[in-house]
Order: structure tokens, then sequence, then C-alpha cells
């Protein structure tokens, strides 16, 4: 077993445990299959998946089924199936097992849990290996992300929309 899927299985042991749900993102498929494979002693809880194969009409009712699930749940997820246009707030824990070279699509992903509707805090966990592939992708992630703050700052434009927020004074009729 890998240390990566060891690290894993460590995280959805913690997170059923406590009756945590859970999403992992990964780009391919069959990573949901492997985490149930290499954890037959996972403790029970439900699981299900959204991929590039899912259709359209099933995935809201896949995270239907992920919310209503009373116990620890655990959803796979494709980040490009199912990183945009689904609300996820059940979930308080996500794992994004491969990375991305597309920060974009990872942080759309990530704020599937993150919807207006969430009322805990949620944590996010990039699982990767150094000195491989895999960090020189999180790098060049890394860089894209800077090198657009560098263009549009996000605080200066966070301070200017604050600013402008608070100037406004509602209007009555």
């Amino acid at each position: 077993m890998t240390p990566k899927m060891e690290r894993a299985l460590a995280l959805l042991r913690e997170a059923f445990a406590n009756g945590h749900k859970v999403i992992v993102f990964s780009a391919f498929n069959k990573v949901g299959d492997l985490i149930r494979q290499a954890g037959p002693d996972l403790p029970k809880a439900f699981w299900g998946a959204i991929n590039g194969s899912t259709p359209q009409e099933n995935r809201q009712k896949i995270v239907d089924e992920f919310s209503k699930e009373e116990a620890a749940a655990c959803l796979v997820l494709n980040p490009k199936a199912a990183g945009a246009g689904l609300n996820i707030t059940a979930a308080t824990i996500v794992i994004h097992f491969t990375p991305l070279w597309n920060p974009a699509l990872e942080a759309q992903a990530s704020a599937r849990a993150h919807r207006r509707g969430q009322t805990q805090p949620v944590t996010i966990y990039r699982l990767f290996y150094e000195d491989t592939i895999e960090r020189v992708m999180i790098d060049r992630s890394e860089w894209k992300k800077s090198l657009g703050a560098e263009i549009i700052p996000i605080s200066t434009r966070e301070t200017e929309d604050i600013r402008r927020a608070l100037a406004l004074e509602p209007r009555t009729r």
C-alpha cells in the first residue's frame, strides 16, 4: 500500500469514527474503488461517486443521498465532472487525492463544501508525493495562483469592495 493511500485511509477512519462526511476529489475514476479495497476495515459508511460517466440527472440525487445520510459518508468526485454546480455543505472534510494543474479548478472543487448553508468548519487536505510530478503540479498551481494575484491584487480589490459595501445606504420605498 502506498503512503498516500495510507494517509487517505487514516483521514477517512478518523472522519468516519467521528461521524463526519468526506469528499474525495480525484481525476481518476477508480480511486474510490481502490480506497475501499485498501481499507476493508474502514467503519461502515455511505459511499457514492460522481464522475464523467455519471448521468447528469443522477448527480444531484447522489449528493442528496450523501447529505441525508445520518452517519459517516464519503463521496468520491472527479473535479471536472462534479467540481461545479453542486452544493455539498454536508461535507466537513475535503481530500484532494490527485493534484490538478489548474488551481481554479481545485478551488472550485473545494468550494463544493464551502457554500451558503455550511454551518461547520471545513478542513481541506491535499495529498501528494514530494520529488515527483505531483510536486511539480503543486508548484505550478501555486505559481499560477500567485500570478493571478499579481495581475489583480485580491487584497486591494477586497478592501475596495468592503469600503463600497460599507458606504451604501439602503433605500426605503
